[in-house]
């Protein structure tokens, strides 16, 4: 009996420790996000991630080719707060993390000159109201690879699925985005909405 309470308890001890840990995943997991292009529809997604793209540039490649391009998934924002002229602060150069967790994300605008055919600036937006301008969603931070040294960021991707008229779709789109070109509205994001 002493032997059973034993395991009872230690097996309780130990299922209690996985759900401290893993309670702000399954906070986030449950979090829905609504994608609002630039011509109005949008999709929701309860499957959804940030997929960050950086590359090793330590090493000396054949001419002609590219580094390999290492991808971490995460439904954190891991970003790098750029000070520069543009962005109306001073002190060139300066760089510091914005490590925002997914459960405080409240949403991401951009707010396109449609006109011009660019990003006026990004927006993101946490729940309790605080606020990050950028000219880009970037530069991205790499502390959360596995081996930091010499890693250079390329991008963050949000990746989704989604449904349409009963008909699974998956959505892989650059959120460093900031000049349209000439990709139409509709497949151009306006909004992700955190829920």
């Amino acid at each position: 009996m002493k032997i059973y309470l034993k395991f009872t308890g230690t097996f309780v001890l130990t299922i209690a420790i996985l759900l401290c840990c893993y309670r702000d995943i399954a906070f986030c997991r449950q979090k829905k996000i609504t994608v609002v292009f630039g011509n109005g529809d949008s999709v929701e997604s309860n499957n959804w991630t940030f997929v960050y793209h950086a590359t090793r540039r330590n090493t000396v490649l054949p001419k002609g080719s590219s580094h390999p391009i290492l991808e971490k998934s995460s439904q954190n924002l891991y970003l790098v707060e750029r000070y520069d002229g543009k962005e109306g602060k001073t002190g060139a150069g300066r760089e510091k993390e914005i490590n925002i967790d997914c459960k405080n994300l409240s949403s991401i605008e951009y707010l396109w000159n449609w006109n011009w055919g660019n990003a006026e600036k990004v927006v993101i937006i946490l729940t309790d109201g605080t606020k990050f301008e950028r000219l880009r969603l970037g530069p991205i931070a790499v502390s959360f690879f596995d081996d930091t040294k010499l890693l250079y960021g390329e991008g963050i991707y949000l990746e989704c699925d989604y449904s349409v008229n009963n008909k699974g779709k998956h959505l892989k789109y650059n959120l460093n985005k900031w000049r349209k070109g000439l990709t139409p509205e509709k497949d151009i994001i306006k909004k992700i909405i955190f829920q």
